[in-house]
């Protein structure tokens, strides 16, 4: 039988056509994996930033946990007595018992408290024990512990005792874990490498560069973050990937400094892609088959749009918008292009969620939880760069460090929950007094910090600053209460007081303090002589 041109034409446009199907949905397919990967990266690095913030505010909460216990008139008459268990100390050991026993029960990571005497070799005066145990992350090693210790300044004499708390750090760590999704991976390992804390590994790992050989560039002194892959149980269905970072233990210090890990399965990853694999494998069969029957009719037709086609899914690859694809049609090239467009919403809905989740982590990792005001690292930056400007442009710019007096005396009396809604209102007070261009920042605890551009006199501060102070005097309504706050501020400006971020907010700090000393709910301004005082 004589094969015509038609019949040629035909068998080379079906096989075009079931060649370029399966190239356009093999290559869709590729690309929205790598695009998962990529965005699985972004977020492994924004949660392991995340998650070592969390365990750096753990390790100060547990500081202002030792701090109260410290304060308390129990320890200070037991340190009196000297530990003694006569009558006279009977009462505050029995005191400071019950109040170490209920911090001890109220957290599960902590494993016991100790106060210790004054002296060069101080005795235990007084040891409360939680009754849990420790457990050793290998046979015969010690239990990855932390011991926080806070002095205790008895009858104005410095050095009179301590407070010291041990913790779990495995347990914090799972215990801080509990906020994250249950398919990631975490790790903590101390400064060698050895592992202190690990979660949702089936087998024991020992040193985090052993498993994770991209990671060693952490321990020899170059900073994090970074990224690195490992294959565990020797298996390729065990492959996970990993963002790690260095963390301080105690903020602002590098004495102690840990290895955060955040990993995930690259099967957990990659899980959404298998029905997207599916949905092209039916459309490139199905359009396969259609273009092998119809290939002889569909010369002019089927070039075209499939070019069309493969054009749209290049550019979603490489920009994310696909452009117009013929789904109008009626025939097999409009299912096609409908499958297409159907798998292209399903990849943007996916990469939308991972965009929203990168976001709120960023946006966690950079305002406070509470007020919602930008906290100190987004300010010092901001400081900085209005530094810059302010020295191009020759104008000044003012700081303001504020303290909200008698807040201690309101959280003691009314609880931390009032003192929350105390802290989120005067952060609503400080938004609204000062400009949309001007920063405020909560700084830590009850002080807040604002940033004054673009100031040509003092007085422009100083008028700010009776603002807040005409504000703050007012009793504050919180529910049923009215309190009685008021603020201390100090101002310091640039470039009079200091040509650097930090200098400029020591003096402001400094001259807070000022006001602080003189009953508060003033302002004061640094250099400058106020109601007879002055700060040098």
């Amino acid at each position: 039988m004589r094969r015509g041109i038609r019949f040629r034409l035909g068998i080379l446009l079906a096989a075009f056509g079931v060649l370029a199907t399966g190239l356009t949905g093999l290559y869709s397919y590729t690309e929205s994996r790598a695009l998962l990967v990529r965005a699985a990266e972004r977020e492994l690095m924004s949660a392991a930033v995340v998650f070592g913030g969390k365990l750096a505010e753990a390790v100060v909460d547990v500081e202002h946990d030792a701090r109260l216990l410290a304060a308390l008139h129990a320890t200070h008459e037991l340190l009196g007595a000297g530990g003694a268990d006569g009558i006279g100390a009977a009462e505050p050991r029995a005191s400071l018992e019950d109040a170490i026993g209920a911090l001890l029960r109220a957290n599960p990571e902590f494993l016991h408290a100790t106060l210790l005497g004054p002296g060069p070799r101080p005795v235990p005066l007084l040891h409360v024990d939680s009754g849990r145990e420790a457990k050793p992350r290998e046979p015969g090693g010690d239990p990855p512990t932390l011991s926080v210790t806070m002095p205790v300044n008895a009858g104005g004499a410095s050095g009179a005792g301590a407070i010291v708390i041990t913790i779990d750090l495995h347990r914090a760590f799972l215990i801080l874990r509990s906020d994250l999704p249950v398919h990631l991976k975490l790790l903590l390992a101390d400064e060698r490498g050895h592992l202190l804390a690990a979660s949702g590994f089936d087998r024991q790992l020992r040193r985090l560069q052993d498993t994770f050989a991209d990671v060693r560039p952490l321990f020899d002194g170059k900073p994090g973050p970074l990224l690195a892959r490992a294959t565990l149980e020797g298996r390729p269905a065990g492959r996970v990937l990993g963002a790690f970072v260095t963390q301080p233990l105690v903020p602002g210090s590098d004495r102690r400094v840990v290895v955060l890990g955040v990993a995930e399965p690259l099967s957990q990853i990659l899980s959404s892609t298998r029905q997207l694999g599916r949905t092209a494998l039916q459309i490139v069969l199905a359009v396969s088959a259609i273009a092998i029957g119809l290939a002889w009719a569909a010369a002019r037709r089927v070039t075209r749009p499939l070019q069309q086609m493969t054009g749209a899914v290049r550019r979603f690859s490489s920009e994310q918008s696909m452009g117009e694809l013929p789904v109008r049609r009626d025939d097999e090239i409009g299912d096609l292009a409908r499958g297409i467009d159907e798998m292209r919403e399903r990849i943007g809905s996916m990469l939308a969620e991972l965009d929203a989740s990168r976001n709120r982590l960023a946006h966690m990792a950079r305002h406070d939880p509470l007020t919602g005001l930008p906290n100190r690292t987004v300010f010092i930056d901001r400081l900085e760069h209005a530094i810059v400007s302010a020295r191009r442009s020759g104008k000044a710019l003012a700081v303001l460090f504020i303290d909200v007096d008698r807040f201690k005396h309101v959280n003691d009396t009314h609880g931390h929950g009032i003192g929350d809604q105390v802290l989120v209102q005067s952060a609503t007070f400080l938004r609204s007094s000062v400009r949309e261009a001007d920063t405020v920042s909560r700084w830590g605890g009850d002080e807040f910090v604002i940033l004054l551009e673009g100031m040509d006199e003092e007085h422009e501060a100083r008028r700010v600053a009776q603002t807040l102070l005409d504000r703050f005097s007012r009793p504050m309504r919180v529910g049923e209460l009215a309190l009685e706050l008021g603020v201390s501020i100090g101002i310091s400006m640039y470039p009079r007081d200091a040509f650097e971020a930090d200098e400029l907010i020591q003096r402001a700090d400094e001259a807070m303090y000022l006001s602080k000393h003189r009953a508060g709910n003033r302002y004061s301004v640094f250099g400058n002589q106020i109601d007879g005082e002055s700060v040098k």
